[in-house]
């Protein structure tokens, strides 16, 4: 559980909802030129196509996510890949034509994840 200062009042029936927002800038060859996410300690390519996220707090539940690229020339797809809780990581992908592959033109990875900073039932 997250021991942190949290803004209230986004009206959810999701107990201590916790959204964490924000963006990966990607060079031209798909490494990490930088990231403005709050909550996030590091983004590191681990592979082609695959972006590891390491969270600061560890949180009970993960409801979901979405990834979405933009500013790219090419048919880049982001997608979310593995979600682990313990660890306070989250794996992101960008693929082409279903395939995991790099941008090949600078672009911006937007990551939304949505949490439940408590172990109550919803």
């Amino acid at each position: 559980m997250a021991n942190r200062n949290f803004q209230q009042f986004s009206l959810s029936l999701i107990k201590e909802k916790v959204s964490i927002l924000g963006v990966i800038s990607l060079s031209d060859v798909g490494a990490v030129v930088s990231f403005k996410i709050p909550g996030v300690v590091s983004v590191a390519k681990t592979d082609v196509g695959a972006y590891l996220v390491k969270l600061k707090d560890s949180y009970p539940h993960f409801f979901c996510g979405a990834v979405e690229t933009a500013e790219t020339v090419q048919d880049l797809d982001g997608r979310l890949g593995a979600v682990d809780n313990l660890l306070k990581t989250v794996i992101i992908n960008t693929k082409t034509a279903g395939v995991n592959a790099d941008a090949t033109a600078t672009c911006k990875i937007y990551l939304r994840l949505e949490y439940a900073n408590t172990s109550v039932p919803v």
